[in-house]
């Protein structure tokens, strides 16, 4: 897809979500995102406050979120492997759809669910 779609995109999902996050009057002051890639939502949540920490599949994508954002970033394979800690809400964007097998969708939803803390929320966007 062209840079330019793919920018578009991402502003107006930002849009939305920005929308349901005021409908639904989440103020998370921790936040966990599966899938934190490029950073764009690392930066979308801490510019509303939050403490964000987050995991990513691509190693090299973890090195740059580790270099250019606060907070604790690592690589894992969320179908696999259970991240540690507990927050307020987890956020899965467009992850979930590249987990093909049964077993490892069923992982990955078991393991986001734990990371949420009690009353906290998960958020998925697929």
């Amino acid at each position: 897809m062209p840079l330019s779609m793919n920018k578009w995109l991402y502003r107006a999902m930002a849009r939305r979500l920005a929308s349901k996050v005021e409908e639904w009057r989440l103020r998370p002051r921790t936040v966990f995102e599966i899938g934190a890639g490029t950073g764009y939502w690392v930066t979308w949540w801490q510019s509303r406050g939050a403490a964000v920490d987050g995991c990513d599949i691509d190693s090299d994508a973890v090195k740059r979120l580790q270099r250019g954002f606060l907070g604790n970033f690592r690589a894992l394979d969320i179908a696999r492997d259970q991240p540690p800690g507990s927050y307020e809400l987890v956020f899965i964007s467009n992850v979930l759809l590249h987990v093909t097998e049964d077993i490892g969708f069923e992982r990955a939803l078991v393991h986001a669910a734990h990371l949420v803390t009690p009353g906290g929320r998960l958020l998925m966007v697929e």
